[in-house]
């Protein structure tokens, strides 16, 4: 996938209990652009025949590691996970350094994953990142995007309230957080960084995240997931 191509969303199956991954799945399985992203706690135990059945269902795969380690672990883990045909996008962490960036790129790039930055997480306020960083929420993810750039990762994964900030780096832009105006708890799950659909493809983003909406909604899991796919498309004709 390159910057600038059709948006992809990708549906959270945030669960460890492996028979509601699948019924979350087969409830949105079907036609659009999307795929499913599968947390880390969903490996621990491993389960290969969850992940295969995920992966057997022909969508582009997010594997959301959050993962920060040494080179080896990286590698290791990372190895199985992009060895894994249909995993198209992990992702590490830029605060882990250049280098560290790099290591993790050598096993994606290997097997055909993209790797994606994880520059500052949406449940994060200005109050946190100061106490971290020393800096903003806004001027946190510029310092982070600046580590990923360097490292030359495929994409950087962002608050959508901070895209303006990386609107010049020719990097996939990928925007968890998502809270369509219809979706009744837009600060469920502690949320701080939320933006709709449209707003977040209509500033530059080319992947969105959204797992409350799409399965806690009025709606049912398959009507959710097409009223955002359309605002995406929507925002991404009006660019």
């Amino acid at each position: 996938m390159k910057p600038g191509d059709q948006p992809l969303l990708m549906v959270a199956l945030d669960d460890v209990d492996r028979d509601k991954v699948r019924e979350k799945a087969d409830a949105v399985a079907g036609e659009g652009n999307f795929g499913y992203k599968l947390n880390l706690d969903f490996f621990i135990p491993t389960d290969e025949a969850a992940f295969d059945y995920v992966l057997g269902l022909g969508k582009p795969v997010f594997v959301d590691l959050k993962m920060w380690n040494g080179k080896r672990t990286m590698k290791a883990v990372m190895g199985y996970i992009a060895g894994k045909e249909g995993v198209k996008f992990s992702n590490a962490y830029c605060h882990g350094g250049v280098k560290f960036l790099k290591d993790v790129k050598e096993v994606t790039e290997a097997n055909g994953t993209q790797l994606l930055g994880l520059t500052v997480l949406t449940h994060y306020t200005d109050e946190d990142c100061q106490r971290m960083y020393g800096r903003d929420v806004a001027g946190s993810v510029a310092m982070l995007a600046s580590i990923g750039q360097e490292a030359d990762v495929d994409g950087l994964i962002l608050p959508g309230t901070t895209l303006h900030v990386v609107r010049d780096l020719d990097k996939l832009k990928t925007v968890p957080g998502i809270r369509p105006k219809w979706y009744e708890k837009q600060k469920d799950n502690a949320q701080e960084q939320i933006v709709t659909p449209y707003d977040a493809v209509r500033d530059g983003a080319d992947i969105t995240v959204a797992g409350s909406p799409v399965f806690k909604s009025k709606f049912t899991p398959r009507e959710a997931l097409e009223k955002i796919l359309s605002e995406m498309d929507e925002a991404y004709r009006s660019r």
